[in-house]
């Protein structure tokens, strides 16, 4: 499955890397560390892309990244990501405060986005699985 992010603006990917590693260390997310609710190859998965997209970003500019992935690993990577998503939400909520710094909206809405689409490009079952997710994800205007 191919997976397209961007071009956003670099700085929106920094910021939003920044507070994504926060997220995965269990920043404001309550009692419940995140290896046990996705499980540590799941975090260390999301460890890894974020330092590939954080070396690209380094670069300024436009960020722009593309992967092919076997779809069972990537369905099961976006639902574990939805989870956190809605988790990073509800705590966000709960706080009285925004579930990302502002500059990392327009590189999450990309990722979420380029990932969904991805999906929605595999045919079925993974498209209503998009379609389904594409309802209720969380931080999207």
């Amino acid at each position: 499955m191919d997976i397209d992010i961007g071009p956003v603006p670099a700085a929106s990917a920094t910021a939003w890397i920044g507070y994504a590693r926060a997220v995965l260390k269990g920043y404001g997310l309550g009692d419940v560390p995140v290896d046990d609710e996705v499980g540590t190859e799941v975090v260390d998965r999301f460890r890894q892309y974020l330092d590939d997209w954080e070396r690209i970003a380094k670069k300024g500019g436009d960020f722009k990244w593309s992967a092919d992935i076997d779809l069972e690993q990537a369905e099961y990577l976006v639902h574990s990501f939805y989870r956190l998503a809605n988790r990073a939400a509800a705590a966000a909520e709960q706080r009285g405060s925004r579930l990302m710094p502002p500059e990392g909206e327009a590189f999450y809405a990309s990722l979420v986005m380029g990932l969904l689409d991805a999906l929605e490009g595999a045919g079925t079952p993974a498209a209503e699985f998009a379609e389904e997710l594409r309802l209720f994800w969380p931080g999207l205007a």
